[in-house]
């Protein structure tokens, strides 16, 4: 199915390890707002919103192994004004998703082609939460947590 663009694909990485949960964040550079976040991107005209995500967590973070990925996490909608766009406006839709990895899985963001993050980080909900800026990224990892919770 293909959707109109703008359209977001937000990928919540996670892992379980020694029986925790941890969730993987990027740092943008300070040219891009110095914030952290979950992995996202653009959805390209000839693909799915998963292909978008494999491709995003390759480019992003070098993973290019899932074992398991849970759609339909949160969804929501939001307007950049400029910041990227050179003064125009748009509103994107974001389709958020849970990616799980390899206990063992470490991220590479020195192979990103766009030079968009500086640091990278598991860490566990709490910090987590503490370190996202964008409330719909919290609301996404607070759905994503919860499911996992009741997996347990």
């Amino acid at each position: 199915m293909r959707f109109r663009l703008p359209v977001q694909v937000h990928t919540i990485v996670f892992r379980k390890r020694a029986g925790n949960i941890e969730y993987l964040l990027l740092k943008r550079v300070p040219k891009r707002g110095g914030f952290w976040q979950p992995i996202s991107g653009g959805l390209e005209s000839d693909e799915t919103m998963l292909q978008c995500l494999r491709r995003e967590l390759r480019e992003e973070a070098g993973i290019s192994r899932v074992k398991k990925i849970i759609p339909g996490i949160h969804f929501f909608q939001f307007t950049e004004f400029g910041t990227y766009l050179k003064g125009n406006h748009c509103t994107f839709s974001e389709f958020c998703f849970g990616a799980q990895v390899g206990s063992k899985t470490e991220p590479d963001i020195t192979r990103n082609p766009c030079d968009e993050h500086d640091a990278v980080r598991w860490c566990t909900f709490k910090e987590a939460i503490n370190l996202l800026k964008w409330e719909n990224n919290k609301v996404a990892l607070r759905k994503l947590n919860a499911i996992l919770m009741k997996k347990k």
